[in-house]
């Protein structure tokens, strides 16, 4: 399934092989990292995580020289991941309803964490009507603000900050599930003037929070199938089936265009046309059906024209046109693991 395809009329790139490129850009739907566990429709994110105290964690090192840690207040830390986590799984549509109990139902030690005890997780879900609890039962937030001199005496400052959490799922039928993710964010300053260098770092404490929102962003999107804008090149040659589908194509008249397409390859199939004439039609229209076949949906139609291109091209005496033929084996390979994925989202 596509959500928008974008027609870019104005970008034309003359090839050896008689033919005009055309680009397009269209969004396509990746799955997820990793898979949801079944048997969840209504979920409850709770907050199980003991505080991490002031001076654990955050390094300074000055000209190569380790000072004592700073102190740096991360109370709000576990509620911004929670809260960051619960609005990418509740916008997400893999849940009927996403809950969130943002106040500590911690009883360990930040040293000695626990996930929460069946009877704990029972309880809250009856609660709250839900099918399982998903609780971050532990967040570290390291971090190391450095600042050297460099060898060609420029300053260089940076902070690095990385953060591990861990998360237990529990269903309400006893299984459990447990997930561990982790993130590393740089943030990178430099000058003649060590200060300078140093005012170019986001200030600390804000930058740690914002670093413990973005973990929770990360580990939801684990879960969730993201789209992204991929680039496709099609072909128009002077044979009047070839440009008429274009033009159809342009005007997002999709159906006549495969028609006409689909009638220039069969043509020249038929050998009416010169040996040189009909593979460059072959190849070129079954390289516009394969990436209109795509843009309707029928991602198997567009895997068998890829094909039919790849085949054509590699019958082609030319340097170009073997090019081509390596442009849609890349492109076949990728319908190929477009359709896997696709297979994968809809059981």
């Amino acid at each position: 399934m596509n959500r928008y395809v974008q027609i870019l009329i104005c970008c034309l790139v003359a090839t050896a092989v008689s033919a005009q490129q055309w680009h397009t850009t269209i969004d396509v739907r990746r799955s997820a990292v990793k898979a949801f566990p079944e048997g969840v429709s209504d979920l409850l994110i709770v907050n199980n995580a003991v505080q991490q105290p002031a001076d654990f964690g955050h390094a300074l090192v000055m000209y190569g020289s380790q000072k004592e840690n700073e102190r740096i207040d991360l109370t709000q830390a576990a509620t911004r991941t929670l809260f960051a986590a619960t609005e990418q799984l509740d916008i997400s549509g893999l849940f009927s309803s996403v809950g969130l109990v943002a106040k500590n139902q911690a009883t360990g030690t930040f040293f000695q964490s626990s996930s929460l005890t069946k009877p704990q997780s029972d309880s809250l879900c009856s609660v709250y009507q839900a099918d399982g609890s998903l609780s971050l039962d532990r967040l570290v937030i390291y971090d190391r603000k450095e600042i050297y001199l460099g060898e060609d005496y420029n300053y260089y400052a940076y902070l690095e900050v990385f953060a591990v959490s861990s998360w237990t799922l529990m269903r309400n039928n006893g299984q459990i599930t447990t997930f561990t993710h982790a993130d590393t964010l740089v943030w990178n300053g430099s000058s003649y003037d060590s200060s300078l260098a140093l005012e170019q770092l986001p200030d600390r404490q804000t930058a740690l929070l914002d670093v413990a929102e973005y973990t929770g962003e990360e580990f939801a999107k684990q879960f969730i199938p993201q789209w992204e804008t991929v680039d496709r090149y099609m072909y128009e040659n002077a044979d009047s089936l070839m440009a008429a589908g274009m033009s159809h194509f342009t005007h997002r008249r999709w159906e006549r265009a495969l028609d006409l397409w689909q009638q220039c390859y069969d043509i020249s199939k038929q050998g009416s046309r010169k040996q040189k004439q009909m593979l460059e039609n072959c190849a070129y229209a079954a390289a516009d059906l394969a990436v209109a076949n795509e843009i309707t949906g029928n991602l198997s139609a567009a895997v068998k024209w890829a094909k039919l291109s790849v085949e054509a091209f590699g019958k082609m005496q030319s340097a170009d046109a073997a090019q081509q033929q390596v442009n849609m084996t890349f492109y076949l390979r990728e319908l190929e693991q477009r359709r896997k994925d696709e297979d994968k989202l809809s059981r």
